[in-house]
Formats: C-alpha cells, structure tokens, sequence
C-alpha cells in the first residue's frame, strides 16, 4: 500500500512504480482523484478552464493519464468491483471503462444478489461488448428474468425467466469463475462467536443519560445515528477489566457471597422462604433498599453497600467511608 498524502508524493510514487514496475496498490478515491485532472480537461474538450494553470501541473495529468489510464497498467484488479461501477456517471467509472489495460480481474461477492445491472457493467468492464448495450441488455435479458421472478408471474413468464437466464448464464461462465464458502474451508479455522451480556457501569449510565438530554434536546430519531453513537460506549472494552487484586468489580456479589448471606438468615416461615426480621436484626424502616443480587448497584468505595438505582448509590458514596454495617 502506497499512502498518496500529497500531490508530490502521488507523484513520486506513480513514476516510481511506472519506471520500475511492481504493484500499485490504491485505494477507489486516491485512484478517481489521481484521474480527476484529466478527465473534467476530456469534459471540456479539451479547452482550457484557467489560464494560471501551470504547465507542470498538465504534464503531471499527461503523465497520470498515461500510467494510469491509456496505455495504464499490464493488468489491473479491483476489489469489490461492483461497488466501483454503480454509476455510469461517476469519475471513477468513466476512468475504468477508459482504461486501456486489457487483462482485468473483478472481485466481488455475490453480485446476482444486488441487480443485474451491477452483473452487467463488471461483465462489460471485465470484456467490453459481450452483453452489447444496456438497452439491449435491459430488453433481452433484465426485464425477461426480472419479470419472471416476480411473486405473480405467469407459466409462461417462468418459463421465459428460466430459458433466458440460462443464456445469460451460458455467455458469463467463459470469463465468469465462481466459488463459494467451501474453498476456504480448509484454509479457515471454526468459527466459534460468544456473546457476553455485562450490566451497564455508573459512567455507561451517566453517559447514557446525557444523550438521552441530548437527543430530546436534537429531537433526534433517527435509529442508526443513535445506534452509532451509543455503540461504542455500550460494547466499551473497559466492562471486562479488573481490579488490581483480581477480582473483577462487580455491580452484584457473587453467587457464594449471595449463598452465605443467605445461609445467615433465619426463616420465619420455611414453606415461604422469607427471613425473618427480627432475628436477622432488621425492621421494615431500616431494611436497607437492596435489589435483586443480580441486578443491585454495588458502592465503589466499601464494595458491600447495595441498591436499587443508581441515585442511590451515588449519595451513599458521598458519605461513605470504606466501611459498610448493614
């Protein structure tokens, strides 16, 4: 890969690799800037736009046009080509279907699963003139198949669909290699994904809660631009991280914590399973307001205080001296 940071600097690499050869590797806007000079010059015809222009500055889109374009390179490969040919209208497709390179490779995934008429621009920039134009294209064999695939078709529209589709096929499998998932079986280790679900922080909460203000504020509704400004805060890698004495910090104790709190108290009732309060020193004024364990706001500071909100555990934490006497 070759960073064009520059004007001096695209230069210097593209004679670099035109003098002696190699690979140039570039990326889809480097390329369609690189070639933007001489293609808005083509545009005009050719007449000048501004008399200032130096000429140092032509000859370097003579140049550029030269290794880029016409005669170009001995073969060119693009990634994801059918991204590149969307448009007829674009710089970047002008530039590849003026290329005078004639060995070309297109990379894409599955281009039958976008339209047929990305599959038809990387067929005709892969071999100019093999579907013809897209008019024809459009009449003999977008509309045929498109027709034919609907919900409700008629028989002899199927019928038409699946005759026209297997020529179509029959033309593209001269230059056209497919392959699937299977030839990186072997190559590819087992995927194996596992899911972690970990409660939100205090600062995961509290950032959380100033966009909601902020969002409100915006009036702002739109799903993916919440999505991807929450994202990073929800999935933040710091919910993994532990304590210097390694143990994690947790909102909730821990199973065996629970089961020994639960082991100390004395049931009023064994058929309903609640303490009783009196022997376990508590009243109904001064329970503390603990949640459930695995859903209870634990202080940062004495690690034992719990409870229900967040508010909650931010005042006591204000007075809290490291100590905690339930």
């Amino acid at each position: 890969f070759y960073p064009w940071n520059g004007q001096q600097s695209k230069m210097k690499i593209v004679k670099e690799w035109y003098d002696y050869g190699g690979i140039l590797c570039v990326s889809l806007d480097k390329y369609a800037n690189a070639c933007k000079g001489f293609l808005d010059k083509d545009k005009r015809g050719g007449k000048k736009a501004n008399a200032k222009k130096s000429s140092n500055s032509a000859e370097n889109d003579e140049f550029l046009r030269k290794a880029l374009l016409n005669p170009g390179p001995d073969i060119v490969v693009l990634d994801e080509v059918h991204s590149m040919l969307k448009s007829n209208n674009t710089n970047i497709s002008k530039a590849l279907s003026g290329m005078g390179t004639r060995l070309r490779l297109g990379l894409t995934g599955s281009p039958i699963q976008n339209n047929l008429y990305e599959y038809y621009r990387m067929a005709s920039w892969v071999r100019p003139s093999c579907l013809g134009t897209e008019a024809n294209f459009t009449r003999k064999f977008h509309d045929p198949i498109m027709n034919g695939m609907a919900a409700d078709c008629t028989p002899l529209e199927a019928e038409t669909q699946e005759q026209v589709s297997k020529e179509l096929h029959g033309i593209l499998s001269e230059f056209v290699h497919r392959r699937d998932a299977d030839v990186l079986a072997k190559d590819l280790p087992f995927l194996q994904e596992t899911i972690i679900q970990v409660r939100q922080s205090k600062a995961q909460v509290k950032l959380y809660r100033e966009f909601r203000k902020y969002q409100k504020e915006t009036d702002n509704k739109s799903f993916f631009k919440q999505y991807h400004a929450l994202r990073p805060v929800s999935n933040h890698p710091a919910c993994l991280i532990c304590s210097d004495d390694k143990k994690c910090l947790p909102d909730a104790p821990t199973s065996d914590q629970s089961n020994e709190e639960s082991d100390g108290m004395k049931l009023d009732n064994p058929e309903s399973g609640q303490p009783n309060e009196e022997s376990s020193g508590m009243t109904s004024e001064n329970k503390p307001r603990v949640a459930p364990d695995s859903y209870a706001w634990i202080c940062d500071i004495c690690q034992k205080a719990k409870f229900r909100t967040l508010d909650e555990a931010e005042e006591h934490e204000k007075t809290c001296d490291g100590t905690f006497d339930p």
